[in-house]
């Protein structure tokens, strides 16, 4: 594995040349690297592949992907988990725009997330639009993935962890209107036009009726926010202790309309964002990382001191 790898790495830093991309992140800033290939429209034949800093792996292969199938974990060498970040930086990942595409019928979206210290960014790629650079960075995550000895997880449940369904939750984020009516079957969407939520106005609420992912808030065709309940975050079996484990310490508090007792924590550049009393979680907010001055500008609605 460490020869195949070694080789890839070769031929593509031999053709670019490595540069600083524009937000200062370096290789060693990146702790996660995602890629999920939707696998195009239905038939469940998507597939996901995820590395981490510390040499672990994992696979999830949908009912009819070509390959694999189910939930697999791996184990990586660090310094190749080095040399894939390597790569991601030296191709400009952090430069790109968030969603590339174009207008085709029934193809797949390639969406590729990293992780690093202090945020995440997410790259959706429909039918291969996004540039050679970042097709490279793609064809580098498979073939890692390509290479690792996977071993099949004894239960599908016990590999689902905290974080995995956060991230999972995440990958939504990058949808857009006919994203959502494609990944959901349109006549199980609920549609209300000219519809608030906090500050933001004059938004379509999308909803599904079997809560896989409660509402998505969109201005236009772009999405502004996902929101989820407590019922939904409950099933999920997320805790308030999930959120400060994946990201952190340093937050935001504020008054939550949940109340008085009530707190809403916020991380403005993870784009999360969650109501809880402590124990539970009361409800859920996905959105683009912003800064905290935008957050409330534009989307937090101050609680008066007292509400009950």
């Amino acid at each position: 594995m460490k020869f195949f790898f070694s080789i890839l790495i070769l031929i593509l830093s031999s053709v670019f040349v490595s540069v600083n991309s524009i937000s200062g992140q370096t290789a060693a800033d990146i702790t996660e690297i995602s890629l999920k290939n939707d696998g195009g429209f239905g038939f469940d034949r998507q597939i996901e592949i995820k590395f981490f800093s510390d040499g672990s792996a994992g696979y999830f292969g949908g009912q009819n992907s070509f390959g694999l199938k189910g939930r697999y974990q791996g184990r990586i060498e660090k310094s190749e988990f080095a040399k894939l970040a390597d790569v991601i930086v030296k191709q400009g990942f952090f430069s790109f725009k968030d969603r590339y595409e174009k207008a085709v019928n029934d193809a797949p979206t390639v969406t590729t997330s990293v992780v690093y210290k202090g945020g995440q960014k997410t790259v959706a790629n429909l039918a291969n639009s996004g540039g050679e650079n970042l097709s490279t960075i793609e064809k580098a995550v498979q073939a890692l993935g390509a290479a690792v000895k996977w071993k099949k997880s004894d239960s599908q449940e016990s590999e689902i962890s905290a974080a995995e369904q956060i991230e999972s939750l995440l990958v939504f984020r990058g949808f857009d209107f006919e994203d959502v009516r494609k990944r959901f079957d349109f006549a199980d969407l609920q549609i209300e036009k000219n519809v608030g939520y906090e500050k933001l106005e004059k938004l379509t609420a999308v909803s599904d009726k079997d809560a896989e992912i409660q509402t998505f808030f969109f201005r236009g065709k772009k999405q502004v926010l996902i929101y989820l309940t407590a019922e939904m975050l409950e099933k999920r079996k997320l805790t308030p202790n999930d959120f400060y484990k994946k990201f952190g310490k340093q937050y935001v508090e504020l008054r939550s309309r949940a109340g008085k007792t009530h707190k809403q924590i916020v991380y403005p550049a993870q784009g999360i964002a969650f109501s809880t009393d402590g124990e539970s979680l009361d409800f859920l907010e996905i959105f683009a990382p912003i800064t905290k001055a935008k957050y409330l500008q534009t989307i937090y609605k101050d609680v008066p001191a007292l509400v009950k």
